[in-house]
């Protein structure tokens, strides 16, 4: 379901006409539904915006929204009727400077709250297919339409706003806490407050019917609109390669070099507006160099204004630092996290995780695929699966080691492990029967080979058969 909001009674009935939404529904505002489409008139104002909004995401779980309405223009270079995507809205006259916060800051720490750029991409493509003149910008948030041009043009200066309004910043700030896409969209007049030349409810009337033509445009849309685009970084080129490919789609072009101080350069050589960008990049050694080329190829997308960023990454480098051993140590893996997101990352697809809960560092979707799968008909097809017992090389992978097992028809076994320090591990014992057996030694990450050497001498030592079969999912095999 789409929910489409709108300040005004004149921009509200527009939107109920051209979506069809005619079903009254009991609610604090004026509120109408259609055949997928909600419609609420919040009122005037930041905070019936912020209500009507929470309330509607909380009740009705709409899968995406846009905020319609009007805006009276900063930018001299706006004409009336403008139709303005507005990339961020900041609250600008919240008056917080008692408690330590700059302009337009609020209490959650953010100065900006930005429009999801899927849904800003496909607003983009129906302003266009409908030949409405717009442009991208900035839009501020205040108690009213500026009515003195020396306060727009001090409010310009200072955040570099385009128009200003009475409700966006207030509404995108609750999509933003419900991690909701939703989009701002405005129609500006010639100026803003009593300088406007146009006739307000003359310029009202034909900015309605302007916005519900695009809404109705929006919905005919939908949201499968993008197309998949892939890139790679330097870290697997011919994975890249391979999974093009699979898919039938050209990998994409895009220069990842060095400067001469051996700063990382990168470039997109090909448009991904509005596209469905995979960004194809294991962080394997050198992981720094690897994960500074993926942070940076997905800025390089985000400013591109791509619809979407997925970051594929079959191999996460850090994973293996996701909690803190010792006093005064940093969790790396979160850290990764939180720069991912920062650049715009709004999926991250990975493969065998070196601890499940790294998803939960997260505030996107995390796809976690797993290669038992793959696993299970390779030692099938191999033959190993006769007299064999599946091993996990210590508690960690234990529920990946028992689903291979359950797959396999096989009994499951474990070692017991302690790590003396980042480069070394001893095992203690194993847990299990593998006398007269062949173990299948399964793990996420082979490294330096030291755990899967010692725990090898640990099953021959048990009475294991010596054809020991060794499984990972990710071979990095760094040396000792």
């Amino acid at each position: 379901m789409t929910a489409f909001f709108a300040a005004e009674p004149e921009e509200a009935s527009a939107l109920r006409e051209a979506l069809g939404a005619g079903e009254a529904l009991e609610a604090p505002f004026p509120l109408h539904r259609g055949e997928g489409v909600l419609v609420a008139e919040t009122g005037v104002g930041k905070v019936a915006a912020a209500l009507a909004v929470a309330h509607v995401l909380t009740r009705f779980r709409p899968s995406e929204s846009f905020f319609l309405g009007v805006a009276g223009a900063l930018d001299p270079s706006l004409r009336a009727l403008d139709l303005l995507l507005a990339e961020k809205a900041v609250q600008w006259d919240v008056d917080l400077t008692p408690f330590g916060r700059k302009p337009g800051e609020t209490a959650f720490g953010v100065a900006f709250f930005p429009s999801d750029p899927a849904l800003l991409a496909r607003a983009e493509k129906a302003a266009l297919a409908l030949g409405l003149p717009f442009r991208r910008g900035v839009v501020a948030t205040g108690d009213r339409f500026l009515a003195q041009r020396e306060e727009a043009e001090r409010l310009r200066a200072l955040h570099g706003a385009d128009a200003v309004e009475m409700e966006g910043a207030a509404a995108l700030m609750v999509a933003w806490r419900f991690r909701h896409p939703m989009v701002l969209l405005r129609v500006v007049t010639d100026g803003a407050g009593e300088g406007a030349a146009l006739d307000f409810q003359a310029f009202l009337r034909e900015a309605a019917r302007r916005l519900g033509l695009l809404a109705r445009a929006l919905v005919e849309r939908g949201g499968g609109s993008m197309e998949i685009r892939l890139f790679s970084g330097s870290a697997h080129p011919d994975l890249a390669r391979r999974v093009a490919e699979a898919l039938g789609v050209p990998l994409g072009k895009a220069l990842v070099d060095r400067f001469p101080d051996g700063e990382v350069r990168v470039r997109l050589l090909e448009s991904v507006r509005g596209e469905d960008v995979y960004l194809i990049q294991p962080t394997c050694p050198p992981v720094n160099d690897h994960l500074m080329e993926l942070l940076l190829l997905a800025d390089a997308a985000r400013r591109s204004s791509a619809g979407r960023i997925n970051a594929v990454i079959p191999y996460f480098g850090y994973a293996r630092q996701d909690k803190q051993t010792e006093g005064r140590e940093p969790i790396s893996a979160r850290l990764v996290a939180g720069l991912l997101e920062r650049v715009g990352v709004e999926r991250v697809i990975a493969i065998d995780l070196h601890a499940p809960q790294i998803q939960g560092f997260f505030d996107i979707p995390v796809d976690h695929l797993s290669a038992v799968r793959l696993f299970a008909r390779y030692l099938r097809e191999k033959g190993y699966v006769e007299n064999a017992v599946v091993v996990s090389p210590d508690a960690g992978r234990a529920e990946e080691a028992r689903r291979l097992a359950e797959r396999l028809g096989l009994p499951l076994a474990m070692l017991a492990k302690r790590r003396l320090g980042p480069r070394e591990t001893s095992v203690t014992y194993v847990i299990g029967d593998v006398e007269g057996k062949r173990p299948i030694l399964v793990d996420d990450i082979v490294s330096t080979g030291g755990t899967i050497r010692r725990g090898v001498e640990a099953l021959l030592q048990a009475g294991a058969l010596p054809e020991v079969v060794v499984m990972a999912t990710h071979a990095v095999l760094v040396g000792g």
